[in-house]
């Protein structure tokens, strides 16, 4: 989604000037300087504009947050000292609607670049990702609703809409009715219904036959309802896969549990791979392209290894193993020039513009869609109807909200005024006299 925002011509401008800006401050050591100084004189805690990385997509919203933090030292040296910077650099600092852009496209790239560092945690689940997709569409709908800039607001919800219609699989609602921490907060009729269908559908998949089918169901009633086995508590240091791993429901071997348990041992990403990939990536550079495999393979061993802080040699690492692959090096790749590239300040919006362009359509064919464009039309089948599904204003789905740090406690949507009016309306409602026989004989027959 991220990748999609990026295209609109809006973002692309704002992108363009703090680059133009951050690679300047990387060049130059004297403003850099200053403006750590300034920043320590005002007590700022961020002393220096953070650069936007063409491999990291939330480094967008970390160097947006870095202009809003320090724009009062930015605006206090371009006052002061006209020569310490170019023209081109003063003229978009002391533009009235520079840092009033920036707050308003970190307001959408801040969730988004959340949500990202949340999913590429190796401990996500279905669960998670539905929640986080749920939380995005709030966020798109709160920024849509209180931008300015309409145009690009209307593009953000269209991108988060068909975005978010690509992941509308009854497999995520399931797991996240599932969660024994979430069990389905703010769900609807038509999501309960969903879940349901679901799971007999897996259920019978998998090999079981009515009856089985039957307690599956049965056993979901007594878990929404924390009935029997099920009243156990969710701790912290539980996992949703050690929880289900205590329940006993004494059925049988394809059991509600056991169907939980092959949906929570899903992992929704390819993250550590693709993480992998990048790693070689950097150490197989154009000017270090003879390492051998065994060498690589090495090298990337002991990257891992430093990274993770495992400096423990009793942790059962091969040492022997790395040194060998050490001493294996080619020595005469030794007078080769090695190129760290990244560290190369100087990016060029441009490039980063490019390269995400490459990469999100290289992204969008390996998953069969397309790329969201400003021109796009969206017909209203397309848009995902996550309000007959899951109620966003419900307290115990804003409550799971505020426990995952997403939103603050003063965001949330509903208030206890409004519950008090509606128990007032109730109230309201006059007294009618009716049989109550009647009642009987039409309900359950008697």
């Amino acid at each position: 989604m991220t990748g999609d925002v990026i295209q609109h011509v809006y973002a692309k401008n704002i992108i363009n000037k703090v680059t133009t800006i951050t690679s300047f401050c990387n060049r130059s050591h004297a403003f850099k300087a200053n403006l750590k100084e300034e920043a320590g004189r005002m007590k700022i805690k961020k002393e220096t504009l953070d650069t936007i990385v063409i491999t990291r997509w939330s480094s967008v919203a970390e160097s947006l947050n870095s202009f809003i933090l320090l724009r009062a030292p930015l605006e206090v040296l371009v006052v002061a000292d006209k020569s310490i910077a170019p023209i081109k650099i003063i003229s978009i600092i002391n533009s009235r609607c520079f840092f009033k852009d920036v707050e308003n496209l970190y307001k959408i790239m801040k969730p988004l670049a959340y949500a990202m560092k949340i999913i590429q945690s190796s401990s996500i689940t279905l669960a998670d990702c539905y929640l986080i997709l749920s939380y995005l569409q709030l966020a798109a709908n709160e920024f849509v609703a209180q931008t300015e800039t309409r145009t690009f607001g209307r593009f953000v919800n269209k991108v988060i809409n068909i975005r978010l219609k690509e992941f509308e699989n009854d497999l995520y609602l399931s797991a996240y009715y599932l969660h024994p921490k979430y069990r389905g907060g703010g769900m609807l009729t038509d999501g309960r219904s969903a879940v349901y269908r679901y799971i007999a559908e897996y259920s019978k998949k998998i090999g079981n036959n009515l009856l089985m089918t039957k307690n599956v169901n049965g056993a979901l009633q007594r878990f929404e309802i924390r009935s029997g086995p099920y009243s156990l508590n969710y701790t912290e240091d539980d996992t949703p896969s050690t929880w289900w791993s205590m329940i006993n429901d004494n059925t049988h071997k394809n059991s509600l549990s056991n169907i939980a348990l092959r949906l929570f041992s899903i992992t929704p990403h390819s993250v550590m791979p693709e993480r992998l990939f990048s790693i070689l990536d950097w150490q197989h550079t154009k000017h270090r392209n003879r390492l051998s495999p065994f060498t690589l393979e090495a090298i990337a061993k002991i990257h891992t290894f430093y990274t993770n802080e495992s400096h423990n040699i009793d942790e059962g690492v091969d040492t022997g193993y790395l040194e060998d692959a050490l001493d294996s090096m080619n020595d005469s790749r030794a007078g080769v020039n090695v190129v760290d590239e990244g560290n190369n300040s100087s990016l060029d919006a441009n490039d980063f513009i490019r390269y995400a362009n490459e990469n999100h359509q290289a992204l969008c064919a390996k998953c069969d869609t397309e790329v969201v464009t400003e021109e796009q039309s969206i017909d209203d089948e397309e848009i995902i109807q996550q309000n007959k599904i899951l109620n966003t204003q419900d307290k115990g789905f804003q409550q799971i909200l505020i426990d995952l740090e997403f939103i603050d406690a003063s965001q949330l949507l509903f208030t206890e005024d409004g519950e008090m009016m509606e128990d007032e309306e109730i109230e309201k409602i006059p007294s009618e006299d009716y049989d109550v026989e009647e009642v009987l004989t039409e309900t359950i027959g008697i």
